[in-house]
């Protein structure tokens, strides 16, 4: 019995996945987990439970259909590309950017083109733009000829946290003492009502938190993260956060 590799059961998933949207229909903000499902499945090693998952996956799940482009964002001009953060109508109009990048230069360069500018609306849908993007990296790293496919899946996970790109209200840096445990042991909860829509979580819950009470003590230097020296431009991105600025109208 002939078994399917990796970056083949991956590249039929992706095709047959394309016609999907970002975001699930009726549902608002729910991200697509299609191409996500199908690698991860891949990675595990059940490249072969693929082609049924996806089936299941797209039968009992509505998506929005694919955005078009409308309008070009230069991504030479930061006057262009900076005001369309967070903008997810102009969702399509990222893709379309990431499609000419990715088809100008080597996917890496492109990466790390971007992921420093990406890296302060790291909380994009509740981490789902960097986790599409991570997925679709982990696909084109696995072979030295990604498929067409695999290169738009990163276009389109780079997309998606472009488009939905949020950040954390405060101002952080990296420059505590405490290991990643204790920071996360050591931050305030804030109450969830369980009746609460998703939705309204993500649309309400990140603008409230500058009013939780440890919030902003929880921001000072002496409760944060102190510096991995292995990873001296990720520390950098973070301390150098982008603002966000206006939408494009």
């Amino acid at each position: 019995m002939t078994s399917i590799t990796y970056s083949d059961a991956v590249t039929d998933a992706l095709d047959r996945l394309d016609d999907l949207g970002y975001e699930r229909a009726g549902r608002q903000d729910l991200a697509n987990h299609g191409p996500r499902g199908a690698e991860a499945l891949a990675a595990l090693g059940h490249p072969e439970a693929i082609p049924a998952w996806v089936t299941g996956y797209r039968n009992a799940i509505a998506h929005n259909d694919p955005p078009g482009p409308r309008f070009a964002i230069d991504p030479a001009e930061e006057s262009s590309w900076r005001p369309a953060l967070g903008a997810f109508d102009w969702v399509g109009d990222w893709e379309a950017l990431f499609r000419r990048e990715l088809a100008d230069a080597p996917w890496r360069d492109v990466l790390v083109r971007w992921w420093p500018r990406l890296l302060p609306g790291l909380f994009s849908r509740l981490t789902h733009g960097p986790i599409r993007t991570a997925h679709a990296v982990r696909s084109v790293a696995a072979t030295s000829s990604p498929s067409p496919q695999q290169i738009t899946e990163l276009a389109r996970g780079l997309a998606y946290w472009a488009a939905r790109f949020t950040t954390l209200p405060g101002q952080a840096s990296l420059g505590g003492q405490r290991t990643v445990a204790e920071a996360v042991a050591a931050a305030p909860r804030a109450p969830i009502n369980p009746a609460t829509p998703p939705a309204a979580l993500l649309r309400d819950g990140l603008s409230s938190l500058l009013d939780q009470p440890g919030y902003t003590d929880a921001c000072l230097r002496e409760h944060l993260l102190r510096p991995d020296p292995r990873y001296p431009a990720a520390a950098l991105a973070v301390q150098q956060r982008i603002p966000r600025r206006g939408k494009p109208s």
